[in-house]
C-alpha cells in the first residue's frame, strides 16, 4: 500500500511585536519624553546623541564622553535585542506561544 502525500501547508507570516527590543528603547523614550515636558525640545538631538553615544555635546568644540548616557540608551537596547535572540533562537520561547496562539506578542 502506498503512502499518500500530506500537503505541508505553512501559514503566512504575521507582524508580531518583540517585547524585549521594545523594553530596550523605553529608556531613550523616556529621556526625550523628559526633554519635551521640560519644556526644552531643543535639547531632543543632545538627548539622543549622549544616549546612544555617551557623548555630551552641548558645547560642540569640547564633547564629554559619559557613561550615564550609554546606560539610557545604548546598554538597554544591546541587552533587549541580546535578550531576544537567546529566548529566540537557544530556548524556544517564541515558538511555543506561536503554537500556543498568542497573537502578536513575541520576547
Amino acid at each position: 500500500m502506498a503512502r499518500s502525500k500530506t500537503k505541508n501547508r505553512r501559514s503566512k507570516k504575521k507582524m508580531t511585536i518583540p517585547l524585549a527590543i521594545v523594553a530596550g528603547f523605553l529608556p531613550l523614550g523616556v529621556d526625550v519624553y523628559n526633554s519635551i515636558k521640560g519644556g526644552r525640545p531643543q535639547d531632543i538631538p543632545n538627548t539622543i546623541v549622549n544616549d546612544l553615544t555617551g557623548f555630551n555635546i552641548v558645547d560642540p568644540y569640547h564633547p564629554q564622553w559619559q557613561f550615564v548616557g550609554l546606560k539610557r540608551g545604548l546598554i538597554p537596547i544591546t541587552a533587549g535585542m541580546a535578550i531576544h535572540k537567546f529566548v529566540g533562537g537557544s530556548l524556544g520561547i517564541n515558538r511555543a506561544l506561536a503554537s500556543a496562539g498568542v497573537p502578536f506578542i513575541r520576547i
